[in-house]
């Protein structure tokens, strides 16, 4: 539902802020920094449940030219008040002097000693419900069909999606062209089918692009029936 399709994640989290869009993905870092530059008119959301907290890994090269200074800085990094610096407001106690830094303190008790003046956007990973599980099997048996699936549906078929699309809106979404718009192949419906077409992209170039080609019409076909 955007105006247009930028060209990175910095530039996806601008979108709000210009009107392009009503809402956008972006990282912590992005997201925060976009509501601080306009707080009246932004805000960030962390969706409690559906969230990844990934990690930044922090470490000292080996035989550094001042190894103490080096890991006197890992421990101020590491401490609770360089952990809160990562998060809290410039100006404040123990923040940044001038800009935002934007990230998630990875110390759990971090989120206790600074929970009155750390900022609205700022979710403690650590609570109840906040966290998120990956299915690890899942997420590699879909890797390898999703973004041919995108690229068959959305880049190789971007026009007709457009027209359908536009069709949905004029139409009120009617149920029935939306369930059609909706619908997927029918060989990636079930996580068998799924994990059966993908060992078939990874290990077989010739089916594959029986496969490729064949999403490619369905998704053609499909946009074409909705945008009548």
């Amino acid at each position: 539902n955007a105006s247009r399709i930028v060209d990175s994640a910095s530039r996806a989290a601008d979108a709000p802020a210009e009107g392009t869009a009503s809402v956008a993905t972006a990282i912590d870092f992005y997201g925060a920094n976009r509501v601080a530059e306009h707080p009246d008119v932004l805000a960030f959301v962390l969706p409690a449940g559906q969230s990844v907290f990934t990690p930044d890994a922090i470490g000292i090269l080996r035989d550094p030219p001042n190894a103490e200074l080096a890991q006197r800085f890992v421990d101020f990094v590491m401490s609770p008040q360089g952990q809160a610096m990562l998060a809290l407001a410039p100006g404040s106690e123990d923040g940044p002097i001038c800009k935002l830094l934007g990230r998630l303190p990875i110390r759990r008790d971090v989120y206790a000693a600074y929970a009155a003046t750390l900022p609205e956007w700022v979710n403690n990973p650590y609570e109840g419900g906040a966290g998120m599980t990956l299915d690890m099997e899942m997420r590699d048996v879909r890797h390898a069909v999703l973004g041919p699936l995108v690229r068959a549906a959305a880049i190789d078929n971007y026009d007709g999606m457009r027209a359908a699309r536009q069709r949905l809106i004029d139409t009120g979404f009617d149920p029935q062209r939306l369930a059609e718009f909706n619908r997927l192949p029918d060989d990636v419906l079930t996580l068998d089918q799924i994990r059966q077409v993908g060992q078939i992209l990874r290990e077989d170039e010739k089916r594959a692009n029986e496969i490729l080609a064949g999403w490619r019409e369905f998704f053609r076909r499909k946009y074409a029936l909705v945008a009548q």
